[in-house]
Order: structure tokens, then sequence, then C-alpha cells
């Protein structure tokens, strides 16, 4: 689980669950169930530890969020993490525009990594997939720079590809990777 200070004061934590949760703090509940081995979630705490709102996303497989962020400019919440199967980063909206800022994602491979960005009060902004269909990607950590770049860190097995028409980044069995994204 990760867990950032949002702009308005509130507690916004990311994490993951599988099975059937609880994800409202009180009464009255709100279960959720995941659609696969596990999804992600998104939720904002106001600071009496009442929740604001909340997001969940997943597919039939796998997703994870592991890092949040929220930018000092417009309060913008990043969320990185993986995903294994088709994903649907804003499940109520339907858009379908795959890997270039969509809602919707499938992996290239067994394992893509994924940026989100949300608004303030929890809206889909949009997302950006990363990932080769010879390799398996995450994204351990994400920070926003002064001048609103997207600063991420991560891990990678055989290759990723960071933009659709590059050439894959190749390690030989794992590596590190250090990213930058302009807004």
């Amino acid at each position: 689980m990760a867990l950032a200070a949002g702009s308005n004061g509130n507690a916004l934590i990311a994490g993951s669950f599988r099975g059937t949760v609880d994800l409202e703090p009180g009464e009255p509940t709100d279960e959720r169930r995941s659609r696969g081995a596990g999804d992600l979630f998104v939720m904002s705490l106001d600071p009496e530890g009442n929740r604001q709102w909340i997001r969940t996303a997943g597919g039939v497989a796998e997703e994870r969020a592991s890092t949040i962020a929220v930018s000092p400019e417009d309060g913008a919440i990043l969320v990185g993490g993986f995903y294994s199967s088709l994903i649907d980063f804003d499940p109520p909206s339907g858009e379908s525009v795959a890997n270039l800022g969509g809602a919707m994602h499938l992996p290239s491979t067994w394992r893509d990594a994924y940026i989100m960005a949300l608004e303030p009060d929890g809206r889909f902004r949009w997302a950006r997939s990363f990932g080769d269909d010879r390799g398996a990607v995450r994204i351990n950590d994400i920070d926003i720079g002064p001048n609103g770049a997207i600063y991420a860190t991560g891990e990678l097995s055989l290759s990723v590809r960071f933009d659709p028409v590059m050439e894959p980044i190749s390690a030989i069995s794992s590596g590190l990777f250090n990213l930058r994204l302009n807004r």
C-alpha cells in the first residue's frame, strides 16, 4: 500500500485487494469484489477519516497499485503499478484507447506497468502503460517535479517499450529503470 497527502488535506491511499473487501471505514459498508486475482484501489479520506471517494480497477488477472503522488501545481493524483490483463482504469466511461492515455489497456505480455492520473476529486484524467511482448515491467515509485514532469522508478525483466515507436530497452535478465514524462 502507498500513502500521500492530498492537496486539500485528505489522506490518499493506493493499494490492491483480492476477493471481497470492505473499503468503507465506517457504516454503511461498501464491499468490493476483485474481478480476478487482485484489483487496485485508490481512495481519499478526509482529516476525520471519512471516505470522500474511491476508485477500483481490475481485470481477470492481477493488478496492483504500488505508489501514489500528488502534483503540487494542480492537485492531480498519480498512481503507478502493474497490470496483467485487459484493464479498464475508468470502468463507467467505456473509453477504449489502449496505451495512449485512454481508460482501456491491454498488456503486451504477462505484466505491464502503468501510470494513472486522477483529478483531485477522484475523476479519471488519463492512463499510460509501458511494456513489451518479451518482458515484464512494474512501477515502484513516482513523484512530480516542480516543473510538472513525472518521475518514476521501476523494474523490468528482459525488455520494455516506453514509447510505441522506440526500440525496446533490454536487460539480460532483470534490471531497474528511471523514467521522466512531461505532462
